[in-house]
């Protein structure tokens, strides 16, 4: 894989013509620039007065927002939670998307790679050659489609969350109910700043603890793929898995049929429903 020269030029100058939009439709304050460094010939931010900037998660969440619902699932064979490599190549295995199965472009940066730090990728565009390819491709994160993605869904009784009905996830009935908050209030803010584009909705308190809840919570995400601590909130499910299926009417059935199961089953369901255990 490589970077041509004049893409990096063309990326630049998009980035200077976005940041200018911005700045006219009163999404970025009117002082905002991008600036050339003393030295060498890239643009850069005013990154000091920005600090959500740096934050690599966060710009992958707003990657996914743009680009959604471009959006394809990989094998769980390429994410793998021990850290350890799977035995294919990312761009020898088949993706599942809503067009069907579908593989990287040779030319993808990950096509060489052996493990991926999440099963979800969002991509510009697709091409169709010897095989279905999609290019520019990058991994996104669970929080990252719940908060950014299509239409949520919350089923409090089988601790399932799905995402247009297609993706779904295991994530408890409270965590679910705040993910689904905060989704609205992030909304609610982005509409009341379409509405008035004059007003500064980040600098109030609530848009400042609004914008550092949601960098914190996928900053910290994105750390615990790197760095797996066993704890997740948000957890893969798919339909028609045996396991989950168990699983699912297990804890809509609530304490009092683990009650009757008998001393195993309880140990069982108990490390289940604890955030460190397995999952499907």
């Amino acid at each position: 894989s490589f970077l041509s020269r004049l893409t990096l030029f063309q990326m630049e100058d998009l980035r200077k013509q976005f940041s200018t939009l911005l700045v006219e439709i009163g999404f970025l304050p009117k002082w905002f620039r991008l600036y050339r460094p003393k030295r060498g010939k890239g643009t850069t931010a005013q990154n000091d007065t920005i600090p959500e900037a740096g934050n690599i998660a966060l710009i992958k969440a707003v990657l996914c927002a743009g680009l959604y619902p471009n959006i394809i699932v990989a094998p769980r064979s390429l994410v793998r939670k021990d850290g350890t490599s799977s035995d294919k190549e990312v761009g020898e295995c088949a993706f599942q998307g809503t067009k069907g199965e579908v593989y990287l472009h040779p030319c993808t940066i990950s096509f060489s790679e052996k493990r991926l730090d999440s099963r979800y990728c969002c991509y510009h565009e697709i091409v169709k050659t010897s095989k279905t390819y999609v290019r520019d491709c990058t991994t996104v994160s669970e929080f990252a489609l719940l908060l950014f993605g299509g239409s949520l869904k919350v089923y409090h009784t089988h601790g399932v969350v799905t995402v247009d009905d297609w993706l779904k996830f295991r994530i408890d009935a409270k965590p679910a109910t705040l993910v689904k908050h905060l989704r609205a209030q992030m909304e609610r803010m982005l509409l009341q700043k379409i509405v008035s584009p004059e007003q500064d909705v980040t600098g109030s308190d609530e848009g400042k603890a609004l914008i550092q809840a949601v960098s914190t919570l996928l900053d910290k995400e994105y750390r615990a793929s790197v760095v797996p601590d066993g704890a997740e909130i948000v957890r893969p499910w798919m339909a028609g898995n045996s396991e989950s299926s168990g699983r699912n009417g297990r804890r809509g059935g609530g304490g009092r049929s683990a009650g009757r199961s008998g001393g195993r089953s309880r140990g069982r369901d108990s490390g289940r429903r604890s955030g460190r255990g397995r999952y499907s």
